[in-house]
């Protein structure tokens, strides 16, 4: 079912998933990194703690790495 799906809208799911469904948190890594794909890019995970979302999503970015 995964191989339906395009990079593009994994990298939503994978966002949507680390931010446990918090839309405030989602949209403002979106902004901060210009786009959700950069968001979720290995190199800006560790990166989250500077957009000041709640320490629960960034721990669990930090263990998706």
């Amino acid at each position: 079912m995964l191989n339906s799906f395009t990079p593009h809208q994994i990298d939503y799911i994978k966002l949507w998933y680390l931010v446990q469904h918090s839309l405030s948190s989602f949209y403002k890594l979106e902004q901060y990194f210009g786009s959700v794909a950069a968001a979720v890019q290995p190199e800006h995970l560790l990166a989250w703690s500077e957009v000041r979302v709640h320490a629960n999503h960034q721990q669990r970015a930090k263990e998706y790495l």
